[in-house]
């Protein structure tokens, strides 16, 4: 299974594990293809939209274990019905500590059923 490393920063810094979580979402230019951008579930059902967004709300650390919590914002637009929508999801993802870096797994979307597998 594919993963993501990010170095733990040092404590002494104080770092703001918000903005230090941040830094690996955007790139240089502020576009969303950073790093960690593989492990998050950017999976919204609608084929039509796009990632507008992705925010971190919070990070928690509890001894080896990190929690991520972000939100991402899309939106979409139906020229043929002339509707535009915009919608925000909070998700979360966890990663484990391992030596001086926090491994996440990449994020892997479930297969979608066709309308005669839902039952």
């Amino acid at each position: 299974m594919n993963t993501v490393e990010i170095p733990i920063p040092d404590p002494e810094d104080e770092p703001d594990l918000r903005s230090y979580i941040n830094q690996f979402i955007t790139d240089e230019i502020g576009s969303l293809y950073g790093e960690l951008v593989p492990a998050l579930d950017l999976d919204v059902g609608d084929e039509r939209a796009t990632i507008d967004d992705i925010e971190v709300d919070d990070v928690e650390v509890h001894g080896d274990k990190i929690i991520v919590y972000y939100t991402i914002q899309y939106s979409a637009h139906y020229g043929c019905s002339d509707i535009d929508y915009a919608e925000d999801d909070q998700r979360k993802i966890t990663g484990v500590r391992d030596g001086e870096n926090w491994v996440f797994d990449w994020y892997v979307s479930p297969e979608r059923l066709a309308p005669n597998e839902e039952l």
